[in-house]
């Protein structure tokens, strides 16, 4: 089975403003953002497609709200990022996003982000990562 994943190269979690959040879809004025680089522009669409949930009414589709931004710029083609923002409580789940593709050497995939958001609920779905929110190992607790 392959898997359905993009490479994204995360900078360090900033400050932007003007786009709706990636956990509430609300509109963030001022809030933590983090910004993926991207290899192509079909990459960047399709992880905006992964962070925006889906309208059941196909007549609504036009009224869909995108959980990201693609910054494209036809001056500078290969510099191409998606920037995920929300709002101040919840920046953890940037950080969380952004050190687990430290580790996974950029690949990206929908369930990443489901548990970054999420890490609970959604622990079996980032498959080897879980060991980014448990505790190390006491070496004295196998002496007693």
């Amino acid at each position: 089975m392959a898997m359905d994943a993009i490479i994204a190269h995360p900078r360090s979690v900033g400050r932007n403003c003007g786009w709706p959040s990636l956990v509430t879809g609300k509109l963030v004025q001022l809030g933590p953002d983090l910004s993926l680089f991207v290899k192509s522009r079909a990459d960047a669409y399709r992880l905006v497609d992964w962070v925006t949930p889906e309208l059941d009414d196909s007549s609504l589709r036009a009224q869909r709200v995108d959980r990201a931004f693609v910054d494209y710029r036809t001056f500078e083609p290969k510099w191409l990022q998606v920037k995920l923002i929300v709002e101040d409580e919840h920046e953890a789940v940037l950080h969380r996003l952004s050190s687990a593709l430290h580790l996974r050497d950029g690949y990206l995939d929908a369930k990443l982000i489901q548990w970054a958001i999420d890490p609970a609920n959604n622990c079996s779905t980032a498959k080897a990562y879980q060991a980014l929110h448990s505790e190390p190992a006491d070496p004295l607790a196998a002496i007693v």
